[in-house]
């Protein structure tokens, strides 16, 4: 996945980190929705809840050349979320 040699330990650490903030108790059953939809077929996605807490923001890694737009799992009339490309 991805063209990037960066992209398979990113992957990594995005899974290690997210585990480690579950832990902490930081997560929102919204943003494990968004983890688990994006980590599911066909996307196989890595996801990760960001932010200072309290914002319910996560981020998605995208492999280059993918498109992928995701809505809230409350509301999908929602503006998707931006994509921000690096």
């Amino acid at each position: 996945m991805g063209s990037s040699p960066f992209h398979p330990p990113l992957q990594g650490l995005i899974h290690e980190n997210h585990g480690h903030l579950v832990t902490l108790g930081v997560s929102h059953p919204f943003l494990e929705a968004i983890k688990s939809t994006t980590a599911a077929e066909p996307y196989k996605l890595s996801t990760k809840l960001t932010g200072a807490g309290g914002g319910g923001c996560a981020v998605t890694l995208v492999p280059d050349g993918e498109h992928a737009v995701f809505h809230s799992p409350g509301n999908r009339s929602q503006t998707p979320s931006s994509i921000i490309r690096f």
